[in-house]
């Protein structure tokens, strides 16, 4: 069924499964194709209280035909007619389905982007990713003692949360091209590569809610399960990290949030204007996150991760004040990069890390000593974020050892328009020594740095 159209907008087909279609049919065709499920997008047509989705999906399918033209003639940006969409629907339909319409266009400008990267030939870079996904989708998984995997509790819905996996990883790999060149050296090598962990990043405040208690609520339904709290010494910060069912090869969540009181006055108050009541229980994040769940859509989910709801409200002049208080701000610059980070990006994977344990007989590194030599004799640049050798955070001794390359970077386009390159994702790199599966706050607060622009290399 085609949604109604008003002149000039660009009709695109309503996928009824869910009122979380924020993709346009031919983008959820092909991530299904990726993810490998099969099956039409199409159904019944929607219900009144699903009007808010044609105009949705219009703004982002209207962003995926955008080229770089708009740039070279100087027209006005993609972002910045999206934005106006935005805030025109956000008013007429209330804040909730505002932060819904952000969210939206924040697609919107992935696709856009995607779309001026496609025309500059560095599409080229898709083969890489199919390697890469396909190094990480190894089957059996390795032995549940390797993994230092611990939780009995039967996998839920596992085709559901295996292509919200996919979609995930495929995203993160598509802007961390350094992980996809250290995944396909290593496979190339005969490593056996296990994904260990992912990390999302977060707020939390009385008036915003908390992004952890919104995050976790898309691992749970799955059978993950919460395991211990984790202090990050010298950060405002609340960490948690989950267990994926043994019997699955997924990855281990660690998940973070941002204490926005104990930020300086003026920074907390632009990520209470920027946030909104986004993690509140009845706040468009977890309305959505409770109505894909129930769907069992497993791209609105990827989607609830991959799409920063605040994409149209936050501007380069508030990432560049962030950055220049972090460059100025000692004792709290790391706070502050976190937050510049977590207000460009939001939910993203913030990195993806490989299990040195599984690596196999047949790598050329046993240890994560051997593993840092590798790459940087192979050119990677690595995270100087202390350790006795600069690079490992803990120790054989405490039972885990860590590190991680310095971030990439990407050119990003801003609520305001403004394109600016900015810090994206990393890959990390760990051993877990005598079984030990849980994680260390101090090696945390130091691999949370790979983000940071005060430690390029």
């Amino acid at each position: 069924m085609r949604g109604p159209t008003k002149k000039g907008q660009v009709p695109v087909r309503i996928h009824s499964k869910s009122r979380l279609a924020i993709w346009p049919p031919q983008r959820r065709a092909r991530a299904r194709a990726d993810a490998g499920e099969g099956g039409a997008d199409e159904g019944a047509a929607p219900r009144r209280s699903q009007q808010l989705w044609p105009v949705v999906s219009t703004v982002a399918h209207r962003a995926s035909t955008l080229s770089t033209d708009c740039r070279q003639c100087r027209a006005p940006s993609p972002a910045a007619g999206l934005t106006s969409s935005a805030a025109v629907f956000g008013r007429r339909t209330g804040d909730s389905q505002k932060m819904i319409a952000n969210l939206a266009q924040a697609t919107a400008s992935t696709l856009a982007a995607k779309a001026a990267v496609e025309a500059t030939g560095a599409a080229s870079s898709a083969p890489a990713i199919a390697l890469a996904l396909a190094a990480l989708s190894r089957t059996p998984a390795p032995p549940v003692a390797a993994r230092c995997v611990a939780n009995d509790a039967q996998p839920v819905r596992p085709s559901t949360f295996e292509a919200v996996r996919q979609a995930a990883l495929g995203r993160y790999l598509g802007r961390t091209p350094s992980a996809c060149r250290a995944i396909s050296l290593l496979h190339g090598r005969g490593c056996e590569l296990h994904n260990d962990h992912v990390a999302l990043r977060s707020f939390a405040d009385e008036s915003c809610g908390s992004g952890l208690a919104f995050l976790e609520s898309l691992f749970l339904p799955f059978g993950y399960a919460a395991r211990s709290s984790i202090d990050i010494p010298g950060l405002p910060v609340n960490a948690r990290w989950y267990e994926p069912p043994s019997a699955t090869s997924w990855p281990k969540v660690f998940i973070s949030e941002l204490r926005v009181a104990e930020l300086p006055t003026e920074i907390a108050r632009l990520v209470r204007e920027r946030v909104g009541n986004y993690y509140l229980p009845a706040g468009a994040g977890p309305t959505c996150a409770r109505e894909a769940l129930a769907a069992g859509d497993a791209l609105a989910i990827a989607g609830l991760m991959e799409a920063p709801p605040w994409a149209s409200e936050f501007t380069a002049a508030d990432e560049a004040l962030l950055r220049s208080l972090a460059s100025m701000d000692g004792e709290r610059a790391s706070a502050l990069e976190y937050c510049a980070w977590t207000l460009t990006h939001a939910h993203r994977w913030n990195h993806l890390t490989l299990l040195v344990n599984t690596l196999g007989a047949g790598s050329p590194a046993h240890s994560l000593a051997e593993l840092n030599a590798l790459l940087l004799s192979e050119g990677f640049a690595l995270n100087r974020a202390g350790g006795t050798d600069g690079y490992t955070q803990g120790s054989a001794a405490q039972r885990l050892e860590q590190s991680s390359t310095v971030a990439d970077s990407a050119v990003h386009t801003f609520g305001c328009g403004t394109q600016r390159r900015v810090p994206t994702a990393f890959l990390e790199l760990i051993e877990r020594h005598d079984g030990f599966g849980a994680f260390l706050g101090a090696n945390a607060r130091g691999i949370f740095d790979s983000t940071s622009t005060l430690r390029r290399e």
